[in-house]
């Protein structure tokens, strides 16, 4: 029987999102992105939101889904030290990401920080050209890509539009307070999830900026209008999805490292000291003398 991939794709989705009213899992997203390099296609997620709703955590619980059904060890420490899965941080300079995308296979990339690599500022710089050129004819790797952007309209037009197969937009946090403690607890996240057809490459492929709701009750209604919706999401706590404390405290421990290593790299340099009036007046008499 012959059917489109992706066109197949996209109704199992929504299908499968129709079975729990219209909300997909993180293992939903995960067995999509896994019939992709079975098909010899790019695998790339993109998850946006504000910074603080939960894209690392759920990056992280797709990727621990991922490892499953791929029935590999699913502990995260343990599949990077086999090197199953990379954290890419902005640290990472863009030549070394490019080198592990070619001279890799099979591997899960988690990027931290999109922007960094793919700026659309950037996109016409040298190294990043390479670096996107680099994940352009390495689709024979069978690589899985999952980054988090805060703002993915801010990616690389080529990236965003040309790579980029879904999109995962979280919208807000569900919180309730705890008084003992003196602070909110996260119930849930909540977003949706988006699909375009991989032939149409045009500004806004997801149609994400026709989102014109005010109110978190009218956004979710406009996306479901939208062709490009396959379905809500729900992000509960890191426990849910079996993530260990060894799991996220190598997350958090390489992210600080990699966030101090990104400041000194990026440290303005320092300003020369500026020369005291009495200091010029004192060059300007030399200068007389010389001339005189």
């Amino acid at each position: 029987m012959s059917f489109g991939f992706f066109e197949k794709l996209i109704d199992e989705m929504r299908e499968e999102a129709l079975k729990n009213n219209f909300v997909l899992t993180p293992k939903a997203i995960a067995e999509a992105l896994l019939k992709f390099p079975k098909a010899e296609m790019d695998a790339h997620l993109v998850i946006g939101g504000q910074n603080g709703v939960g894209k690392s955590y759920l990056m992280l619980a797709i990727a621990k889904e991922l490892l499953r059904l791929k029935g590999k060890d699913s502990n995260l420490v343990q599949a990077y030290h086999d090197e199953t899965l990379n954290f890419i941080f902005a640290s990472m300079p863009k030549q070394i990401f490019a080198n592990l995308i070619t001279q890799t296979e099979e591997r899960i990339f988690l990027i931290d920080e999109l922007k960094p690599f793919f700026d659309y500022k950037l996109s016409q710089t040298k190294i990043q050209t390479h670096l996107y050129n680099a994940v352009e004819v390495a689709r024979f790797k069978r690589h899985i890509f999952i980054g988090c952007a805060r703002d993915y309209t801010k990616l690389d037009l080529n990236y965003r539009n040309a790579k980029a197969q879904m999109l995962i937009y979280l919208f807000d946090r569900v919180v309730s307070f705890n008084k003992r403690k003196n602070a909110y607890e996260t119930r849930f996240t909540y977003g949706s999830v988006f699909a375009s057809n991989i032939s149409m490459e045009f500004e806004d492929k997801f149609m994400f900026s026709m989102i014109r709701g005010y109110d978190m009750k009218t956004t979710r209604v406009l996306c479901e209008k939208l062709p490009t919706w396959v379905g809500h999401i729900l992000v509960y706590p890191p426990i849910t999805y079996g993530l260990t404390k060894g799991d996220l405290l190598l997350y958090k421990d390489m992210k600080e490292y990699a966030s101090r290593q990104y400041m000194q790299n990026t440290e303005p340099a320092p300003k020369r000291a500026k020369r005291e009036i009495s200091d010029v007046e004192e060059l300007q008499d030399e200068l007389k003398k010389v001339r005189l």
